[in-house]
C-alpha cells in the first residue's frame, strides 16, 4: 500500500530576497568572486612600464536595479588609452598631428635621440579589461570560462616611432 505524507514548504521571503539582492549573500559572494577573477586577469593582461597601471585596478560592488554587480576598472588617466589606443587604432579616430607646431617632437622610451614627424598613426590599444572579462564564467560552477591566448607582442614603441617617423618623411637627430 502507498504511503503518502504531506510536505509544507515555507519560504522566509526576507531571507530569499536579501541572498538574491545583498552584496554579502549568495548571489553577491559569487559577483565578487567572479569580479576579483576579472581583475586577476586584466592585471596580468595590463602593459606594464612603472607598475602604476596594473595595481590600480580595483574591483568595486555597487547595485544596479537594487541588485549586486561588480564594476572592474582603473582610475589611472591614460587606461583609457592604453586600452582603446590612441590616434587610428582608437574608436573613430585619426591620425595625430600637431596643434600648434609644424611637427611632433618626442624622443621615445628606447632613447635614441629624438624623433620629428608630420603626423604619427597612433598605438594600437590593448584592450585588457575587455580580454579579461571571459574569466568571470558564464556558468554557476564557478568554473572561469575559457581564455583565449593573448594577443602576440606588438614591437616596442620605440620601433614603432621610429619607423612611423621614418615613413612619414620625418628626421631623427642624435
Amino acid at each position: 500500500m502507498a504511503s503518502r505524507a504531506r510536505v509544507r514548504i515555507q519560504l522566509d521571503r526576507g531571507a530569499v530576497q536579501a541572498m538574491l539582492t545583498d552584496e554579502r549573500g549568495l548571489v553577491g559572494r559569487d559577483i565578487r568572486r567572479r569580479g576579483e577573477r576579472v581583475q586577476a586577469v586584466a592585471r596580468s593582461l595590463a602593459p606594464v612600464r612603472t607598475g602604476r597601471l596594473r595595481a590600480s585596478i580595483t574591483v568595486r560592488m555597487v547595485r544596479v536595479g537594487g541588485r549586486p554587480s561588480a564594476v572592474v576598472g582603473t582610475d589611472v588617466p591614460y587606461a583609457r588609452y592604453q586600452h582603446d589606443g590612441t590616434g587610428i587604432y582608437r574608436p573613430g579616430g585619426t591620425v595625430i598631428r600637431p596643434r600648434t607646431a609644424s611637427v611632433l617632437r618626442f624622443v621615445p622610451s628606447g632613447g635614441g635621440g629624438v624623433v620629428y614627424a608630420r603626423y604619427v598613426r597612433g598605438t594600437p590599444g590593448t584592450h585588457f579589461l575587455a580580454r579579461a572579462l571571459p574569466a568571470a564564467g558564464d556558468n554557476w560552477s564557478g568554473t572561469p570560462a575559457p581564455l583565449s591566448p593573448p594577443a602576440p607582442a606588438a614591437p616596442s614603441w620605440t620601433s614603432r616611432a621610429a619607423g612611423w617617423a621614418r615613413s612619414l618623411g620625418g628626421r631623427r637627430r642624435r
